[in-house]
């Protein structure tokens, strides 16, 4: 029996209760357990790295958290919580939508440490956190553009301007370290950047009489494709990188595909749909990069983020 274990992070509203913690059966393709990991409230995403969980919340104030070896440090920055959480050995990073920043925080034995907090601009839509070996990428939703830091000094380095009211969203870097496919929440379209971070190609995922919201983008770990989620048609796209067209559109099993998530070796893809509150899952051809739903799914209510365990 080959188990794939993973956590569930949520919206704090209809009965949500904070972190859930799941087993999946890979040779039975069916969840063996679903359970509440963590109490808290609000904590909407979440990043997994080498055994600590790191996640958003709010109580009193909102703040930034993370667990290891069963402790529990939690640190409050404001009132606004953040939608995005990422981290490496050293640091966690957020993204606040509403108060428009990057924040960057230490991790230490006793705590969660401010290092620095960047205003880019109140309400930027700041969506996400792309951490590279040398700079940050922050995509701001409002304000249709990407923002570049320094990693070291954190200081400004670049803007890539996307098509007004295009709202680039979540953002994936290939292997190879030269291109960022960007997929856009309100014009629905894949963007491809070069290393230099300029828009050097797009691609419209919807028709054209149809209206939807970008949502997810993931990468096979061999680079050769893309999986996108797109809410209000509730569909899933998967994206030939080689042949740069899709290849695939299949429905998501669910209403509001929130995020997507390929599990640690590329063999099935988890979706949280948030307002038919539920996990499903779908196998994945690893060779052909196809999609095939699966008969397995878990009730987890406002089920917004998906991590696992490597």
């Amino acid at each position: 029996m080959e188990i794939v274990k993973g956590y569930i992070g949520t919206y704090d509203s209809n009965g949500s209760k904070g972190i859930y913690k799941f087993l999946f059966d890979v040779s039975s393709n069916k969840f063996l357990s679903t359970d509440v990991a963590y109490e808290i409230h609000d904590a909407k995403y979440l990043s997994l790295n080498k055994g600590i969980l790191v996640f958003p919340y709010k109580n009193q104030e909102a703040g930034i958290g993370f667990i290891y070896n069963n402790k529990t440090f939690m640190h409050a920055v404001g009132e606004s919580v953040a939608c995005y959480v990422a981290q490496d050995d050293t640091y966690i990073y957020t993204a606040n939508y509403h108060d428009g920043t990057l924040g960057i925080f230490e991790k230490r034995n006793d705590g969660v440490h401010v290092k620095q907090m960047i205003d880019i601009q109140k309400k930027g839509g700041c969506h996400q956190v792309i951490v590279l070996e040398h700079h940050i990428l922050v995509p701001c939703l409002l304000l249709d553009k990407l923002e570049v830091y320094d990693k070291q000094s954190l200081q400004y380095v670049k803007t890539c301007a996307f098509p007004t009211g295009s709202g680039p969203r979540h953002g994936i870097m290939h292997p190879d370290k030269k291109r960022l496919f960007v997929i856009s929440e309100l014009s629905c379209e894949l963007f491809l950047l070069n290393e230099q971070y300029d828009i050097v190609k797009s691609w419209r995922l919807l028709e054209e009489t149809e209206k939807g919201a970008g949502a997810a983008i993931r990468m096979s770990q061999d680079g050769r494709f893309l999986y996108m989620s797109i809410r209000d048609v509730n569909k899933l796209y998967v994206f030939d990188i080689e042949n740069e067209k899709v290849i695939q559109v299949i429905d998501c099993k669910g209403d509001h595909p929130r995020d997507i998530a390929l599990e640690p070796k590329d063999r099935l893809l988890f979706v949280a749909n948030r307002f038919t509150n539920e996990v499903v899952v779908f196998k994945r051809d690893v060779q052909q990069g196809i999609l095939q739903a699966l008969d397995a799914s878990i009730t987890v209510a406002e089920a917004v983020s998906i991590v696992f365990e490597e």
